[in-house]
């Protein structure tokens, strides 16, 4: 199982039949302009890469300091 990051513009011209997910439920960047596909045959990023990427500014809001 692999990721792979894409432009938002893309996000109905792919074909989700072998992917996990569809269009509607793929995780998108903060500023809406990227989304995550995941599946099988996809190799551009690992699970441990992808879990790092997400946890950057882009992809994770900050978490307000409550005091």
């Amino acid at each position: 199982m692999g990721y792979a990051i894409k432009l938002i513009e893309d996000l109905n011209t792919i074909d989700y039949t072998n992917l996990k997910g569809t269009a509607e439920t793929v995780r998108k960047s903060i500023d809406g302009t990227k989304f995550i596909i995941e599946g099988d045959s996809i190799t551009d990023y690992t699970h441990e890469e992808m879990l790092e990427i997400v946890q950057g500014e882009e992809w994770t809001q900050p978490i307000e300091n409550l005091n």
